[in-house]
């Protein structure tokens, strides 16, 4: 899906209308592929640059806007703004649409109704996407239900959690609520996810194996910075089956 917020075109607008930032490709006439579309020419529009660290001159550098630590900001997005308008406003939880309620099935993700063309492909205008705390969750049917799955899993922490602690308001369900699910998106990452993808003997030399026994290991860096280097997400983390 594309980023309505986004200028896309640039191919076929001349150079004085066009965004600074777009990088347009030309397809050579004998292409194997577009020749047979007449396409000579695609669309590309760069991201926003970043400045590099301690403001040194080099190649151009992408701008992330995610956070670089195992936080579930999919689930809560990036930024304390964006992270209230997901939430219910009552018992810590997390907006949700209880549309099949009456069958008694669990609730789906809200309906993305405010720039309701970003990161979603309608076929008509009375048809809406999700909503969750990162845009691509709409991208795939997987991706969508993973994030349906850790919205209602707030919710069941946030219910479960007021019962327990009925004085707490909601703001403090909320958290609670919270800090187990990035807890547990950790441990998924660490003990199941990691393993199978850098190899035992890698995790072992790195130090990146969970302790089988139920003890504490105070080797959190606090002041360590913890960017996401653009080599990683943009090339080697695109995974492929």
């Amino acid at each position: 899906p594309l980023n309505k917020n986004e200028p896309e075109e640039c191919c076929n607008r001349p150079p004085h209308l066009k965004n600074p930032y777009c990088l347009d490709i030309e397809v050579p006439e004998d292409d194997y592929f577009y020749r047979k579309f007449g396409v000579k020419c695609q669309d590309f529009v760069r991201g926003f640059p970043a400045v590099r660290p301690g403001c040194r001159l080099g190649s151009r550098t992408p701008f992330n806007t995610l956070t670089g630590v195992i936080d579930a900001n999919t689930v809560y997005g990036v930024s304390e703004q964006f992270a209230r308008h997901l939430r219910s406003g009552y018992g810590g939880l997390l907006r949700m649409n209880p549309v099949f309620s009456e069958y008694g099935l669990k609730d789906l993700l809200p309906m993305k109704l405010d720039i309701p063309d970003e990161g979603c492909t309608r076929t008509n205008r009375s048809q809406f996407c999700f909503e969750a705390g990162e845009i691509r969750v709409n991208e795939q049917l997987v991706l969508a239900c993973m994030h349906t799955l850790m919205a209602r899993e707030h919710n069941r922490l946030a219910h479960a959690l007021s019962q327990i602690n009925p004085h707490w308001d909601d703001e403090t369900l909320y958290q609670e609520a919270r800090r187990i699910v990035i807890a547990q998106i950790q441990h998924i990452t660490y003990n199941e996810f990691l393993p199978i993808l850098l190899g035992k003997e890698i995790m072992e030399k790195f130090g990146l194996l969970l302790q089988k026994e139920v003890t504490y290991r105070t080797v959190y860096k606090r002041n360590l910075v913890k960017p996401l280097f653009i080599f990683h997400s943009f090339q080697s983390f695109i995974l492929y089956p």
